[in-house]
């Protein structure tokens, strides 16, 4: 839920213009009672650079695409989470994704839309929905299933999510939620009491007493970041303030919070909560709003770049098995001349495999990385060795994390290349090829690799993406460690031939 909510909090934090009331109804036929949350996204404003302040960053990212849209006619975009697609009701596994809604104005070009919308990352989108389809006035992305639920549909008004958003009022960017009647019921009948750190108040409080929530982003407004919790009435407004701040301090406590949002103490102290009337009140300034805008932008450009850097590094795992299928192994970690000096990394070696031939022509194989003609080849290093990621510090032109794990200590020879047979612990418990940490990164020709230490370390080794770190393993499939992983189950996976037995639930 984490990620998905991430997503929809990211999209709606990615553009700008009005809604129409025609627009509104359109929209309202799809929200039924399973619908739990609607983020409305509008779109005039991704064109200009600057203009979405504290959400520029995420704006950069994905505005070549909100702009695709506009240019075929879309005015606004919707994003809509349902029960069918929260994790938390579906044994942890979503049985749909969030759909996106793109209601049709006159000219709008329901064609090209939905080719944006489902034409996925090629298109510069933040996801791929399956299936595209104009219906009642709108343009449909998610799979077949919510397709067809869609059609199905009866129309049945949720009074509660259109007062969310009517409560953002005309604010380029909204995101309304409430609770469906289904999960209120679940909660009346299975849940008696909230948990005593949260105070130990009636489940009631929940299901009943929270009405609607709902934010708005308004750039370059003194108080860019507003929300507003709808409560039954005063006195449920005020117990749920003090619900809200119990977990709040339970956060503070948490090391997985302090993990992905850095400064959280402070920005909760920035919040400062209020309650007026039967309403909470929390209304951020432009310093603050930076924090938490920073917190969910975060977190999203970080799924893209990991994305990015494991399509990389698959693409290096397939083409050490082309390697393998030509030489009947993989390659050494370096080439080596007649005397054992050491020559080349594997890195250049792949470079045929990597539709770069050319490159590879232009190297002198028989002279070392730093010689006079090859290391001028090192600032055109292939993109493909290059981590996108830059919540660590960025790494000079031409040097690169993706490493072999070698050495004595985990039995790899890097002078010599490992056949399948070779792999006894199995190809699909042993490292090939991972992200060394930021501060050894190593020019992309030059012979070296991670030389494994007689003792690993998880949390100093696997840092360069948020909670861990990107791999690939000698059956060629992609990986991302944790860096909670235990460290003798971490050594297992870098030898070949320790002969340990690995259970797939300890990675």
């Amino acid at each position: 839920m984490k990620t998905l909510s991430a997503l929809l909090i990211g999209w709606g934090l990615a553009a700008c213009a009005a809604a129409s009331a025609d627009t509104k109804d359109v929209v309202a036929t799809f929200l039924d009672d399973r619908a739990a949350a609607v983020a409305r996204i509008r779109l005039d404003a991704v064109d200009q650079a600057g203009a979405l302040g504290e959400a520029e960053p995420l704006a950069t990212m994905y505005r070549p695409w909100l702009d695709a849209l506009r240019k075929a006619g879309a005015r606004e975009l919707y994003v809509v989470v349902t029960l069918d697609t929260m994790p938390a009701i579906r044994y942890s596994i979503p049985s749909s994704p969030p759909f996106a809604l793109a209601p049709l104005e006159d000219g709008a070009d329901a064609k090209a839309i939905g080719e944006i919308l489902c034409g996925g990352v090629e298109k510069g989108g933040p996801a791929a929905w399956t299936t595209c389809a104009s219906i009642r006035g709108a343009v449909l992305a998610g799979d077949d299933a919510t397709l067809e639920r869609a059609k199905a549909m009866k129309p049945s008004p949720r009074p509660d999510l259109a007062e969310a958003l009517a409560a953002a009022g005309d604010a380029p960017i909204a995101l309304a939620a409430a609770t469906p009647e289904d999960l209120r019921r679940a909660i009346d009948e299975q849940v008696i009491a909230l948990p005593e750190e949260l105070g130990g108040e009636p489940a009631s409080l929940v299901s009943r007493g929270l009405k609607w929530v709902s934010a708005s982003f308004r750039p370059g407004a003194p108080a860019p970041i507003r929300v507003l919790v709808q409560a039954a009435g005063a006195d449920d407004a005020a117990k749920l303030l003090a619900v809200g701040g119990k977990g709040v301090d339970l956060m503070r406590g948490s090391s997985a919070v302090a993990a992905f949002v850095t400064g959280f103490g402070a920005m909760a102290d920035a919040l400062a909560p209020r309650v007026e009337d039967d309403r909470i009140v929390i209304e951020l300034s432009a310093n603050a709003a930076v924090g938490w805008v920073r917190a969910v932008v975060d977190p999203v450009l970080e799924s893209r770049d990991r994305r990015e850097c494991m399509q990389n590094l698959k693409y290096i795992g397939l083409a050490m098995h082309n390697y393998l299928s030509k030489h009947k192994s993989f390659p050494p970690a370096y080439t080596t001349d007649p005397h054992g000096k050491p020559l080349l990394s594997w890195r250049v070696m792949m470079l045929p495999y990597l539709e770069a031939n050319d490159l590879y022509k232009e190297f002198h194989l028989d002279e070392p990385w730093d010689s006079p003609h090859n290391k001028a080849l090192i600032p055109r290093m292939p993109k493909i060795f290059a981590c996108p990621s830059t919540r660590r510090a960025a790494l000079p032109p031409g040097k690169t994390i993706y490493q072999r794990p070698v050495g004595g200590t985990i039995g790899v020879d890097p002078t010599k290349g490992m056949t399948i047979k070779d792999v006894t612990d199995g190809t699909s418990v042993t490292i090939m090829v991972l992200e060394a940490p930021t501060d050894q990164a190593v020019e992309w020709t030059r012979p070296a690799d991670w030389d494994a230490p007689a003792t690993v370390d998880p949390k100093a080794l696997l840092t360069r993406h948020l909670g861990g770190a990107q791999s690939v393993f000698m059956d060629g499939a992609g990986r991302f460690l944790r860096d909670t992983i235990k460290p003798e189950t971490l050594r297992f996976l870098l030898t070949p031939t320790g002969g340990e037995l690995i259970p797939s639930n300890d990675y």
